[in-house]
């Protein structure tokens, strides 16, 4: 039994052993299995780490860069803004010291060199308005009007000398003229060059302005604003008064022949002796003026207010009265040779004139 017994125990044993070997293979095998998935992990953990601190460095130096460039950025904004405050500081300075020239000019003795001070104010106005400074535009325009409204003494005292005028006649027509077309220019938008040059919305009003014997002959007045304005002795032929305002003006002994005065506001004027040959006063108000010994010979007075207008001694010959309104007019020694008036025309009581001309 036992020789048989052996004879089983060694294949079993055997086996046994090879089961034994296989077990501690397999165990060996897992054991370094999980040693590599553990070395694996702890790479990968590794390499995790190591990314993760390589992208929070790259995001740490990224917010370094991007903040170095915003103050950078911040730095020449600052500086920029700094050298257009001193650019700005540096014009304004500028733009007064040129204030001061042309004011100095304005009262130079030389006619010439006052011109010159005209247009220099005009172009510091428009400056003024490319800095959008328009108080400080208003200051330039206001030393013209101030100018225009001081008494001229240089042409009297040059006539008294019988000398001629040595150009202050030239320097008030030159502001007047200035003034009234820049007042007269639509403004656009603010980004449009000519802007500046437009004077609209300004005080230009030229009230009180001493323009006595100044040539202004064929000019462009349109709604121009004179009143009070002394007009004595001027020359106004064929110029163009359309609605211009001339409340209280002195106009005597001025030169108005064929002169366009529809719907002008004359009211209180004084036009003694002045001539208005031809002149178109249709519509015009000249109640209460004074229109003594003026010629009005074919005058166009078409529904003109003439209402306690002093016509004494004035020539009416060929004049157009349609419609127009005498109402408390002085009509002493006027002359109303072949004029033309209608039904609608109204008369000063007690003055019956002659039959009408057919036509105007």
């Amino acid at each position: 039994m036992l020789s048989g017994d052996s004879g089983v125990a060694q294949p079993v044993a055997t086996v046994l052993g090879g089961a034994g070997v296989l077990g501690a293979g397999i165990l060996t095998f897992r054991s370094a299995h999980n040693t590599r998935i553990s070395a694996e992990k702890t790479a990968k953990a590794a390499l995790d780490h190591a990314q993760t601190v390589a992208d929070d460095e790259k995001t740490r130096h990224e917010k370094q860069l991007t903040e170095q460039r915003q103050q950078a950025d911040a730095t020449r904004d600052e500086q920029a803004k700094a050298s257009e405050r001193t650019h700005q500081r540096e014009v304004i300075r500028d733009l007064r010291s040129r204030y001061t020239t042309s004011a100095e000019q304005l009262a130079h003795e030389s006619s010439a060199i006052r011109l010159a001070g005209v247009y220099a104010l005009a172009s510091l106005a428009d400056d003024w308005q490319q800095q959008d400074e328009p108080e400080e535009k208003q200051v330039a325009i206001d030393l013209l009007r101030a100018y225009l409204r001081t008494p001229n003494t240089h042409t009297p005292a040059l006539n008294a000398a019988n000398l001629p005028d040595t150009g202050e006649l030239e320097v008030r027509k030159t502001i007047l003229f200035t003034m009234h077309k820049r007042s007269s220019t639509r403004r656009r938008a603010s980004g449009d060059k000519s802007a500046s040059k437009s004077w609209n919305g300004f005080n230009c009003d030229l009230n009180n302005a001493d323009l006595a014997l100044v040539d202004l002959a064929g000019a462009n007045l349109v709604n121009a604003k004179l009143a009070r304005a002394k007009l004595t002795d001027a020359n106004l032929a064929g110029a163009t008064l359309v609605d211009a305002i001339l409340l209280g003006a002195d106009l005597a002994g001025a030169r108005l022949f064929d002169a366009n005065l529809a719907g002008a506001r004359l009211v209180g004027a004084k036009l003694t002796g002045a001539n208005l040959d031809g002149a178109n006063l249709t519509s015009a108000k000249l109640s209460g003026a004074d229109l003594t010994s003026t010629d009005l010979f074919h005058a166009k007075l078409v529904r003109a207010n003439l209402t306690g207008v002093n016509l004494t001694g004035v020539n009416l010959t060929d004049a157009d009265l349609t419609d127009a309104d005498l109402t408390d007019a002085d009509l002493t020694n006027a002359d109303l040779t072949n004029i033309c008036y209608t039904v609608g025309t109204v008369w000063p009581q007690g003055i019956t004139p002659r039959p009408s001309r057919n036509s105007p």
